[in-house]
């Protein structure tokens, strides 16, 4: 099993899933935040995560450099979209096919937190989230910074079930969760 955490922030969520899919799988962390992507290659070490790649850019539907605005007090709020300081993104339906053709070698799980942008991230990684192998996405919804970056939460719903994936819950209202999409079983 890979795990590929898009908005890994410093490691959180790639360091549980390291420990759980063991040696045989690979945690792939993407982090456009440099400072940040430090902190999380040094977690990685300090609890013996070799199995975790780091990837030191962002994932949109758009490839070049975005600004990202970041939030002294709280580095898991840094976003997409308002000035800031540039950082690297990949739109990974049309880059990286070697990188992609790995993630999805063996049956896989993605989480996606990147404060607003996961509508962008979705339309770049629909050849990773409608591949059989992908067999579960978590992703935050956050209607506020949805709508900063130009999307909504019906639009992510919409994306991911397009791909074949089914929702746990409902797109009802609610301003602020994580959301648990699952591929039926075959």
């Amino acid at each position: 099993m890979n795990f590929i955490d898009i908005g890994a922030n410093a490691g959180i969520f790639s360091l549980v899933a390291a420990e759980r899919i063991g040696s045989d799988g690979v945690c792939y962390a993407f982090e456009p935040s440099l400072p940040i992507a430090a902190r999380l290659a040094a977690n990685a070490e300090r609890n013996g995560a070799d199995n975790i790649r780091i990837l030191p850019f962002g994932i949109s539907d758009t490839s070049g450099f975005l600004s990202m605005a970041s939030d002294e007090q709280h580095t898991g709020r840094a976003h997409l979209g308002e000035d800031g300081t540039a950082v690297l993104v990949v739109d990974l339906s049309t880059g990286l096919p070697e990188l992609v053709e790995e993630m999805t070698s063996h049956p896989f799980m993605v989480k996606i937190d990147v404060e607003g942008h996961e509508e962008h991230v979705l339309r770049s990684i629909q050849n990773i989230t409608s591949h059989p192998n992908c067999r579960r996405v978590v992703v935050e919804i956050e209607r506020a910074f949805l709508t900063r970056a130009g999307s909504n939460a019906e639009g992510v719903y919409t994306l991911l079930e397009l791909a074949g994936l089914a929702p746990h819950g409902s797109c009802d209202g609610r301003d602020h969760y994580d959301e648990i999409f699952d591929r039926a079983a075959a």
